[in-house]
């Protein structure tokens, strides 16, 4: 789900299904409670778990519909200080309530070319594999807008609905030179290796799963797709509208616990688990599973500082411009009281003068950046253990908090590269 810009955040997502609910909402007094009844609480014996949250600021809880177990399977992480991990991948979806789908529906198609004439828009589109209803209706006047910085150009939805797929897929492409084409320039991407599986397990009919592969579009090792209106355009009623959008926007993650027995170094996890100040909120935790004769798996949900702890599996409940994107969710990730959303450069300042390059092993609480080739940050995340991180992927209110492999989050980050190019990471140390 990338442009000009130094650092950006592809606004695309997440969504709902049936499943359980991977948060539980509690007050932070729980924290007092005793240890037996306090374990009853966090300690998780299934695969996902439940999590323990703070006192959430206002947020909508992610549900989960667990992927199939030959696609899932559950796997141990690598051993390390973070002591032994069970993990999963399996999907988070937004409900159904928080798509607005209405407001999609009623913006109209619009296509900006920066810096063309209309002699060379007319060569340009006469350049592409277009029928020549297409080429009579992309070039109509009066779909045309034409000012000092361009040209915008109105299509009818029969002629997106009707492009064919290397039309679309070279239009697109210069189409996503231009950051005003938001759905060319950041379009929803997955990889190809993994589209296969984009609407298992949902309740899509088979003829809109043919509208959405006709308007979907291959460049390099991901799919695109760029056209809501029409896709939204093209389907029955509303239920089907709804169930398309939560199955594109659904999102792998990571879910994981902590083995923890009576024979584990729980002051050793106590000062991993514990950094940035919080042993007190995680010990009595650790404690409580290593009572226990046979020991108990606790959620790592419940050992991430009680802010994140609150926030993470949910999707932002906030205005778009508060900018709750990935650089706000990094550099929070110790506060108790959050920093106020702020610019790009306001964070890649923080970077510099806060944070030091890490040239050993990164450890709990590491903040992780991502490179392009040519040198823009194009993201960053928390580091958690093994090969977890603590991500939101974009700035949108339908990107929810979550951990996420790192493979994952470098392929959500990869799709507009060459492919001779790859992202690079660095990781940096909070100063002390």
């Amino acid at each position: 789900m990338a442009s000009g810009r130094t650092i950006h955040e592809p606004e695309k997502a997440g969504l709902n299904r049936a499943g359980g609910s991977l948060v539980v909402e509690a007050s932070r007094g729980l924290a007092t409670l005793t240890a037996v009844a306090f374990v009853g609480l966090v300690l998780g014996a299934g695969a996902l778990g439940y999590w323990i949250a703070g006192r959430a600021e206002p947020a909508v809880s992610a549900t989960a519909s667990a992927l199939p177990a030959q696609v899932a399977p559950t796997y141990a992480a690598k051993p390390g200080p973070w002591g032994d991990l069970i993990c999963q991948r399996s999907i988070i979806e937004v409900p159904v309530e928080y798509l607005g789908l209405r407001s999609w529906e009623n913006e109209p198609v619009q296509w900006f070319f920066r810096g063309s004439s209309p002699e060379a828009l007319k060569q340009f589109l006469g350049s592409l594999e277009l029928s020549s209803q297409e080429k009579d209706d992309l070039t109509n006047p009066s779909r045309w807008q034409v000012n000092a910085e361009g040209i915008f150009v109105s299509p009818s939805l029969e002629t997106v609905l009707s492009l064919k797929t290397t039309a679309r897929n070279q239009l697109y492409l210069e189409l996503g030179r231009f950051e005003e084409n938001v759905m060319q320039n950041q379009p929803f991407h997955w990889p190809v290796s993994e589209a296969k599986d984009l609407f298992a397990s949902t309740r899509v009919r088979a003829a809109s799963i043919a509208v959405f592969e006709k308007l979907s579009y291959v460049r390099g090792k991901y799919l695109l797709f760029s056209d809501w209106k029409a896709l939204l355009s093209a389907l029955p009623d509303a239920n089907e509208r709804n169930a398309v959008a939560q199955a594109l926007m659904r999102r792998f993650a990571v879910f994981a616990q902590l083995r923890v027995t009576p024979g584990s170094d729980v002051e050793a996890l106590v000062r991993y688990w514990g950094a940035g100040g919080h042993e007190k909120d995680i010990r009595p935790i650790l404690e409580a599973a290593a009572r226990l004769p046979q020991g108990a798996n606790v959620s790592l949900g419940s050992l991430l500082p009680p802010p994140v702890r609150a926030r993470v599996y949910t999707f932002p409940f906030s205005a778009p411009e508060e900018r709750l994107n990935c650089h706000w969710t990094t550099f929070n990730f110790f506060n108790e009281t959050p920093e106020p959303p702020a610019g790009t450069r306001y964070w890649r300042d923080k970077l510099k003068t806060d944070y030091v390059a890490v040239t050993d092993s990164p450890r709990y609480g590491d903040v992780l950046v991502l490179l392009k080739p040519d040198h823009s940050i194009v993201h960053s995340c928390i580091f958690v253990a093994d090969d977890i991180v603590y991500t939101k992927n974009g700035g949108s209110p339908f990107a929810p908090w979550q951990l996420s492999t790192l493979a994952d989050v470098m392929d959500f980050y990869s799709w507009d590269l060459a492919s001779n190019t790859a992202l690079k990471p660095l990781w940096y140390r909070k100063r002390s």
